[in-house]
């Protein structure tokens, strides 16, 4: 959107995702399904794009291929209109609604699987993931959670 600091007129500028303005550009490691679908908290960090993928089209659509949601990086080029997913992490659970992510100051990335389990039972879960994949906090809530925020701290962000 062409916000310009609140004196933009609004207007799309770019779509992203499938059937979208991008091309997904080669090399990269995508699966049967690269594109997210049914998405949560996309963030702009500089020339990428952090989002949690709940992944509904692909796991539950008519050519659903079953999986979890992922955790998604995408590095842009805007002239170009390409777009190369440069991290793909699967979080080990599957969450058709909310959802969260976070870049944090240490380079890792913190994601929130925001509605696993069912009515009578829910469950979340926030995963903290190095660049190389590597998981370095879990945490388990047995409530749905719309969003979460790793913190420092009780007192600063």
């Amino acid at each position: 959107v062409d916000y310009r600091d609140g004196a933009g007129p609004g207007d799309v500028v770019w779509r992203l995702g499938l059937d979208g303005d991008f091309v997904l550009s080669a090399g990269a490691s995508h699966g049967a399904w690269p594109w997210f679908s049914h998405q949560h908290d996309a963030r702009m960090l500089g020339k990428h794009v952090l989002l949690f993928d709940n992944g509904n089209t692909r796991v539950e659509g008519p050519e659903g291929i079953g999986g979890n949601s992922r955790g998604q990086v995408y590095r842009l080029d805007e002239a170009a209109q390409t777009a190369t997913l440069t991290f793909n992490h699967d979080l080990g659970g599957y969450s058709a609604a909310l959802g969260s992510s976070q870049r944090l100051a240490n380079g890792n990335v913190f994601f929130g699987n925001g509605f696993l389990g069912d009515q009578a039972n829910p469950l979340s879960e926030s995963i903290e993931v190095a660049p190389d994949g590597t998981r370095k906090f879990i945490v388990q809530a047995e409530a749905f959670t719309y969003r979460t925020l790793r913190m420092k701290d009780m007192y600063r962000p």
